[in-house]
């Protein structure tokens, strides 16, 4: 069962740590949440952009693209902190949409 958190927590958590995050806001803080949830997941590894990409065998700027286009679903932990589960980058392999030299 998810369990969602008041509009008003949510509110005041962001006034909150404005100061010190400024572009934090409540969709943001949720999204955050989530994903740190996620990681916490037992068994989950979660690999950095540039771990992602070589195991890919593609650039970072590909595997950006690559999370724009929504094949690839990256776990942001902070507003710079980037990372991706590795059981997405074995499926994406394993699917052969890797570099595309197959």
């Amino acid at each position: 069962m998810r369990q969602t958190i008041p509009a008003n927590v949510l509110s005041a958590t962001c006034a909150l740590l404005g100061p010190y995050v400024p572009t934090l806001d409540p969709p943001a803080l949720t999204r955050a949440l989530e994903a740190v949830k996620e990681a916490k997941r037992p068994g989950t590894v979660l690999l950095t952009v540039n771990e992602a990409a070589s195991r890919l065998r593609v650039s970072r700027r590909t595997l950006w693209r690559m999370i724009q286009a929504g094949s690839i679903r990256p776990l942001r932990l902070g507003p710079r902190t980037v990372r991706i589960a590795e059981a997405d980058i074995s499926a994406l392999d394993a699917g052969g949409q890797g570099d595309g030299r197959s």
